[in-house]
């Protein structure tokens, strides 16, 4: 819980780009929504994560 504090996470700038990262593995999904700060710190907005689907294991990763 200590990552999505309100201490950790930033408030979006709709005026500034936003920087996305993502994962998959055989068993889950997971991404990360992050923005550049005006000291140059990149800061996370939001995370999202999730287990697949017994269905969704089945799914080519292309």
């Amino acid at each position: 819980m200590a990552m999505i504090s309100a201490l950790v996470l930033a408030h979006p700038d709709t005026s500034i780009s936003y920087i996305m990262y993502s994962d998959a593995s055989n068993v889950g999904i997971g991404a990360s929504l992050h923005q550049r700060q005006s000291d140059n710190t990149i800061r996370p907005i939001a995370y999202a994560s999730r287990k697949l689907l017994p269905a969704e294991v089945n799914y080519c990763a292309s």
